[in-house]
């Protein structure tokens, strides 16, 4: 997929910064998977997400490194983002694809990895990949096989019905394929 920007973050959560009133946003940051070279993001931005599209013209935002950590994207006035998940970017064709049920059919690696997460924390998120699109599958306890995805592309309908291989960038793992349920 060919990107043309500097910020790709998908935000699935906000931490409070003690003593200060900046905000971390996590998640996970598509930018170094699509070798985006910025750190620092660039004016406008859009918040993305299932109610549309939020302009967000000055977003008081920084790329900050602390050395136990690593880099984070860190905000001064969280009050300018909508509630996560959303996705964070400087192009304004990107666009939410799918907000929906999917049937996952793991690798044996990945069903190792998803029932260790599932069994160790209760739960098993995921960045993804797919092959014009990227996003969030995220499984509840109980479920090994069925999962929420969210998704985001320049192309609409680019997520096919039918199972597609994809990968794990965080874990630089295929996960297998992905079926949308209707």
């Amino acid at each position: 997929m060919a990107i043309d920007m500097t910020i790709l973050l998908l935000v699935t959560d906000t931490d409070a910064i003690p003593e200060s009133q900046e905000r971390i946003l996590r998640g996970f940051d598509f930018g170094p998977v699509f070798k985006l070279s910025s750190q620092q993001a660039t004016h406008p931005l859009y918040a993305i997400n299932h109610s549309g599209r939020c302009g967000i013209a000055q977003p008081h935002l920084k790329h900050i490194h602390k050395f136990n950590k690593g880099w984070s994207w860190v905000t001064t006035d969280i009050g300018l983002y909508p509630a996560p998940p959303f996705l964070l970017t400087d192009n304004p064709d990107m666009k939410l694809i799918h907000n929906c049920l999917v049937t996952v059919h793991p690798t044996a690696d990945a069903l190792s990895l998803i029932l260790g997460e599932l069994h160790h924390y209760g739960k098993f998120n995921s960045a993804v990949l797919g092959t014009e699109w990227f996003g969030e599958l995220s499984i509840k306890s109980g479920e090994s096989t069925q999962g929420t995805l969210i998704a985001f592309s320049h192309q609409l309908s680019c997520l096919p019905v039918l199972t597609e291989n994809v990968l794990m960038p965080d874990n630089d793992e295929v996960l297998g394929g992905i079926t949308v349920n209707e």
